[in-house]
């Protein structure tokens, strides 16, 4: 499957790959891999081991697979990527806490994660992350920076932290912890359950909110719904919502 420079090349007892400076895809072996993807946007697989996968410039995809894997994305904006359906738990800051696929992951220079189908944790660090669920009923925290949060198919949990966040709606019954107005947070609403259409934050409010419980909740039919916890002002929120 080879291309390019590589056509045609084959590999034995070799531990380590270096791209070149455009857009490559390297894959490791079972073993312990080094993966460099040199500049470029690089997709690299570390696949089974205890692998090192570092990115370089460019906005660089990882998927470390099995094994204590060790991602250093580099400069660009990178997105660390968990595959199946086992579920895991996943902190940028506090590795060690880390289950599953991603027990022992270690990252450096990582702006993103997508979780699996499964039940995911996923936890920022202290910058502006991207937290993108997937599949599964999964629990997103943002900590501080100024986050975005897609929980995906499922019902999801989101905690944005401080910062001006970003939380993305798109199916299921999902609930949002801490949306904070004072600290421009901002709620997406995918169009395709406004029917299509690119309605305003007023439009959006009025026709699928209402107050209850101390909280607003969305019904957008079909068993989509969205409950904001704390909020109240159902003008004040308008102006912080949007149709994607």
């Amino acid at each position: 499957t080879n291309t390019g420079e590589a056509m045609g090349d084959s590999f034995s007892g070799i531990e380590a790959l270096t791209g070149t400076a455009g857009q490559d895809t390297l894959l490791g072996h079972t073993g312990a891999d080094v993966l460099d993807g040199g500049a470029g946007h690089d997709v690299l697989y570390g696949r089974a081991g205890n692998d090192t996968l570092r990115g370089g410039a460019g906005n660089d995809l990882f998927f470390g697979g099995l094994g204590a894997d060790a991602f250093d994305g580099g400069a660009g904006f990178d997105t660390v990527q968990y595959t199946g359906s086992a579920g895991l738990r996943v902190d940028l800051l506090l590795g060690a806490t880390n289950t599953g696929e991603a027990m022992g992951d270690s990252f450096s220079g990582i702006e993103a994660l997508t979780g699996t189908a499964g039940q995911d944790t996923l936890l920022g660090h202290t910058g502006a992350d991207v937290l993108d669920g997937g599949a599964g009923h999964d629990v997103l925290y943002g900590r501080a920076g100024d986050d975005t949060l897609r929980g995906g198919a499922g019902n999801d949990l989101f905690f944005g932290g401080l910062g001006a966040d970003v939380f993305v709606f798109a199916a299921g019954l999902d609930r949002i912890v801490d949306l904070r107005l004072a600290e421009d947070d901002r709620l997406l609403i995918d169009r395709a359950l406004l029917g299509g259409q690119g309605l305003s934050g007023t439009a959006i409010v009025a026709a699928f909110a209402q107050v209850a419980g101390g909280s607003v909740v969305f019904d957008f039919g079909g068993g989509n719904r969205l409950v904001l916890d704390g909020q109240t002002d159902l003008a004040a929120l308008a102006d912080h919502v949007f149709s994607l």
